[in-house]
């Protein structure tokens, strides 16, 4: 009992007669500098999600893996949605979940620039209906305490604000083949960052030209990955005990 692509409707109206929980993994296709794979962000959130579910028998949605990543359309390989179309689409998707009897989704994010369009789909959703009890819980999978703890122990200020040393460092976990082929290099930090956001694809491309914020992803490793992993996969367990999860 893991992944809602591998159900049928019984199945799913059977689980539902004893948990009303659902995860749902979000991320973006986008570029994630010389070093770090495009799907990044939809693929780290959907193996933390994959293993959280199968742990604790949970049903997971299937990833969406488009996100809000206008501002790194300046790069080759980035395919985003618009704001409004991002959060129209997040507003079916809670909806249907809604129809068919869930009443509680676990999102977890890989991708920051989503999160004020998740906000603006779940408050749609209250504003139509004033007596929604359906409740949203979004995790930002690097933000919780632990990750971030290490994060700052192991790479400190190399760590970034995009290609991060911890994302890179998780998909060289997860997708390790993926990285046969791409040289581990060590990246010079510049400090040259904007006053203001959000960054067009322009701006993005003149403030970071390679692709990375302001991170150098050379310090990465599968070893960090497979410790990253581990400490979030443990934070979920405590954190939503009782809440999405029973065991």
């Amino acid at each position: 009992m893991s992944q809602l692509k591998n159900l049928t409707w019984p199945m799913v109206e059977e689980y539902l007669k004893h948990s009303k929980s659902i995860v749902l993994p979000i991320g973006s296709c986008e570029q994630h500098g010389p070093t770090g794979l495009i799907g990044t962000d939809f693929m780290t959130a959907e193996a933390l999600a994959e293993k959280y579910c199968d742990e604790h028998r949970i049903i997971m949605a299937p990833s969406f893996n488009y996100g809000m990543a206008g501002h790194h359309l300046g790069f080759p390989g980035t395919i985003s949605l618009s704001p409004e179309t991002y959060t129209k689409a997040l507003i079916d998707i809670f909806n249907s979940m809604i129809y068919t009897g869930f009443e509680k989704v676990l999102i977890i994010n890989g991708h920051g620039g989503n999160v004020p369009f998740v906000q603006a789909a779940v408050s749609q959703i209250k504003y139509d209906n004033k007596d929604s009890s359906f409740e949203t819980y979004l995790e930002n999978w690097w933000k919780s305490p632990s990750l971030e703890n290490y994060q700052q122990e192991h790479f400190g200020e190399a760590n970034g604000f995009h290609a991060t040393c911890g994302e890179v460092s998780l998909t060289q976990h997860i997708a390790e083949k993926a990285f046969e082929k791409i040289e581990n290099t060590q990246f010079k930090i510049d400090s040259n960052r904007p006053k203001h956001h959000p960054l067009s694809a322009s701006e993005l491309k003149k403030y970071y030209p390679d692709g990375r914020m302001s991170s150098n992803p050379g310090l990465a490793s599968k070893e960090h990955g497979a410790e990253l992993e581990r400490l979030y996969l443990d934070y979920l367990k405590e954190r939503y005990k009782g809440i999405i999860h029973e065991l």
